[in-house]
């Protein structure tokens, strides 16, 4: 008898360890991620007016894998600024088919009150990544993206 008591409580140990298991990978699945040139980024993400407002103002610093993508409700002259930033940005304009149509590198603090837009094309998406990110990375104009559980979708490409 004790041996078949020790026998479930390994069963329910091994279950439970897979059923943590399961929970953090589909965790990990879920987290928003953009995956742009050679570069894989955790992102936030900036849906609602208070959010793209907010940004990534008044915080110190950002992980070179780590960014904020702003999901604009239409396409459009999507502007951004550096109001109350600590650090420097590249900024990446992405159309509503998550192609690269504008990139503003290395954009400091110091240029706040200027805002900063993609001339010549509307925008659906704008990512904001740590300085040095574009040149890294071999994020270029024309370049598509993967967006990762940005929208409703979990990855897609076009």
């Amino acid at each position: 008898m004790t041996a078949l008591v020790h026998k479930y409580r390994i069963y329910i140990l091994a279950g439970v360890l897979v059923a943590l298991w399961a929970i953090g990978f589909v965790n990990l699945m879920l987290r928003p991620r953009v995956d742009i040139g050679e570069g894989r980024y955790r992102v936030e993400i900036a849906a609602t007016p208070e959010a793209r407002a907010q940004g990534l103002s008044g915080r110190l610093r950002l992980a070179p894998n780590q960014g904020m993508i702003f999901h604009f409700p239409d396409d459009g002259k999507q502007c951004m600024w550096m109001k109350d930033m600590h650090f420097p940005l590249d900024i990446i304009w992405l159309n509503s088919v998550n192609w690269v149509v504008h990139i503003e590198e290395n954009v400091t603090p110091e240029t706040y009150p200027k805002q900063f837009c993609a001339p010549e094309a509307n925008a659906h998406y704008v990512l904001e990544l740590p300085a040095g990110q574009v040149a890294a990375k071999d994020i270029r104009v024309g370049k598509p993206a993967q967006l990762c559980n940005v929208t409703f979708r979990s990855c897609y490409y076009y």
